[in-house]
C-alpha cells in the first residue's frame, strides 16, 4: 500500500528530475539557437566586408572584368577574436552577381548561373554613387579545427552536468521529503490512531499537537470534535437512562394497580381509576414533550402563526398561577410595556411562558419576588422573567437548556419535573427565529427570550 510518506518523497524526486531534464533541454535548444545566431551574424559581417572590397574594385576598374582573381581560395584571419591565429580552410562560398541576379563570378563550388530570390534577399547590394551594380552573396561552411565539435562538446557537458545535478537534486529532494513527510505524516498518524480509538468507544483521547499551521488547526478541530462526541455520547446515555426512569415509575404504578384489580385484591373504584388516569396523562405528556422536542431540534415543528400581542398573552398566563403564587406568598410584578402584534404560534409561546414561569416559581423562596418585564427593540421583542433566589452554579449555567438536565441533581422528579421544560422552551423559541438564555443576577436569576417582529 502506498503511504503518504512514499508519495511525498516520490513526488519530490520526480519533480527534481523533471526540473533537471527541462533545464538541460532548454539549455540545448538555446545553445543551438545562439550558435546559429552567432554564425549568421558572422556571415553577414563577412558579406558586408566583401561588398566593400568589391565596390572598391569596381570603382577602380569601372567594370567587373577579371574580378574572379580576387576571390580567395584560403586565407588566415581572426574570427571575431575567438579564432585568431587558427588556419581556416576556405569554407566561404562567395558569389558576385549583377543587378539582375546573374552570376558574374563565384568560387569553384558554386555552379549555378543565377541567384535565387531568397539568396538575393540575403545578399548585400553593391552600389556606386547610389547606383546598384551588383550583389555579393556569401555562404559560410567552416572547417575550423575544433569548431565543428565545440557545440557538441558544450552540449555534452550540459547534459552531463544536468544528469549529475538531477541526481544530486533527487537525493536532496528525497532527504527533504523524508523530513517533510515526518513532520506531516506523524501528526496525521496520531490523529488516525485517535480516531480509531474513538470508533472503539475509548473516549479518553487527547491529541496534543502544538503547531501553528493547517495540521495544528486540524488537530484542534479534531480535539473539539472528540470533546463534542464525548459529550454527545454521555448525553445519549443520560437520555436513555432518564427516559427509562421517567417511563418506569408510571408504568410500574399502572402495572401494580392493574394487577391488583385483576387479582381481585382491590376493586376498580373511582379514586383508583383517577390515579391510573393521572399516570396515563403523565406518560402522554412525556411522550408529547419528547416528540415536540425532537421536531424542534430538526426544524420540523409545525407552527400555526397568527398576529398576537405578547403583553396580553403574558397577562393571561400569569392569571393561571394566582393560587400558586398566593400559596408561596410570592409577589409577582409586571413591568411590560404595550407591545405590538407579531406573527407567532400563540399556543407554543404560551407553553414557553408557562415553562419559564413554573421554573421561576419552583426556585423562588417563600415571600420573595418574581418580576416579568418586556419591551420592544429594533427588530425584536424582549421578554425577561427574573426571580429572587439562589444563583445557578457556573458549571451548570451552559447546560440548563439541555434535555433532562437538572442543576440540582438531588431534587426529585416530582419537585423538578421531567427535565424537558427548558429544552422544549429553547426549541420552541428557536423555531420562531428567536433566542433564549439565562444569567445570574444580584440576588436572583433571570431567564429571557426574544422573538422577531
Amino acid at each position: 500500500m502506498k503511504t503518504l510518506r512514499i508519495k511525498i518523497i516520490a513526488g519530490l524526486v520526480i519533480i527534481s528530475f523533471l526540473v533537471a531534464f527541462t533545464l538541460a533541454l532548454f539549455t540545448a535548444v538555446n545553445t543551438k539557437r545562439l550558435f546559429s545566431d552567432y554564425l549568421n551574424e558572422y556571415r553577414e559581417a563577412r558579406q558586408v566586408q566583401w561588398a566593400r572590397v568589391l565596390a572598391q574594385y569596381y570603382l577602380q576598374r569601372g567594370s567587373w572584368l577579371e574580378v574572379s582573381q580576387i576571390l580567395p581560395v584560403s586565407r588566415e584571419y581572426g574570427m571575431m577574436g575567438m579564432m585568431r591565429g587558427r588556419r581556416v580552410t576556405s569554407g566561404e562560398l562567395i558569389v558576385l552577381a549583377d543587378s539582375q541576379g546573374s552570376i558574374l563570378a563565384a568560387t569553384e563550388r558554386f555552379t549555378r548561373e543565377t541567384l535565387r530570390k531568397d539568396e538575393i534577399q540575403r545578399a548585400s547590394p553593391i552600389k556606386i554613387n547610389e547606383q546598384l551594380v551588383g550583389y555579393v552573396y556569401l555562404k559560410v561552411e567552416y572547417e575550423i579545427p575544433g569548431l565543428a565539435t565545440m557545440e557538441s562538446q558544450f552540449l555534452s557537458s550540459v547534459y552531463y552536468s544536468s544528469i549529475i545535478g538531477g541526481l544530486l537534486a533527487a537525493i536532496t529532494a528525497a532527504l527533504a521529503g523524508i523530513s517533510f513527510s515526518n513532520r506531516l505524516v506523524l501528526p496525521l498518524r496520531r490523529l488516525t490512531e485517535s480516531a480509531q480509538r474513538i470508533t472503539r468507544g475509548q473516549w479518553d483521547v487527547n491529541v496534543d499537537i502544538d503547531r501553528e499551521d493547517e495540521v495544528g488547526e486540524l488537530a484542534k478541530a479534531f480535539s473539539k470534535m472528540a470533546d463534542k462526541l464525548r459529550e454527545t455520547e454521555m448525553a445519549r446515555k443520560t437520555l436513555v437512562a432518564d427516559v427509562a426512569h421517567e417511563l418506569r415509575n408510571p408504568l410500574a404504578t399502572l402495572r401494580a394497580q392493574l394487577e391488583s384489580i385483576q387479582e381481585g385484591v382491590t376493586k376498580p373504584e373511582t379514586d383508583q381509576i383517577l390515579l391510573l388516569n393521572d399516570e396515563v396523562i403523565r406518560l402522554s405528556r412525556l411522550v408529547n414533550d419528547l416528540q415536540d422536542l425532537s421536531l424542534a431540534e430538526v426544524g420540523k415543528l409545525n407552527l400555526n402563526k397568527e398576529q398576537t400581542r405578547l403583553d396580553l398573552l403574558l397577562k393571561k398566563v400569569t392569571d393561571y398561577f394566582e393560587g400558586t403564587l398566593r400559596e408561596k406568598e410570592i409577589k409577582l410584578i409586571m413591568e411590560v410595556t404595550l407591545l405590538s402584534s407579531i406573527s407567532m404560534d400563540s399556543q407554543r409561546i404560551k407553553q414557553v411562558i408557562i415553562n419559564l414561569l413554573m421554573n421561576a416559581i419552583r426556585h423562588t423562596p417563600y415571600g420573595k419576588r418574581i418580576i416579568i418585564s418586556g419591551q420592544e427593540r429594533d427588530e425584536e421583542i424582549y421578554i425577561e422573567i427574573y426571580n429572587e433566589g439562589d444563583p445557578i452554579l457556573t458549571k451548570d449555567l451552559p447546560h440548563i437548556f439541555n434535555r433532562f438536565y437538572r442543576a440540582d441533581q438531588g431534587r426529585s422528579r416530582e419537585q423538578g419535573g421531567s427535565g424537558l421544560g427548558l429544552a422544549i422552551t429553547r426549541g420552541l423559541i428557536e423555531a420562531h427565529g428567536g433566542s433564549v438564555g439565562a444569567a445570574n443576577m444580584p440576588e436572583g436569576v433571570k431567564f429571557f427570550f426574544t422573538l422577531p417582529k
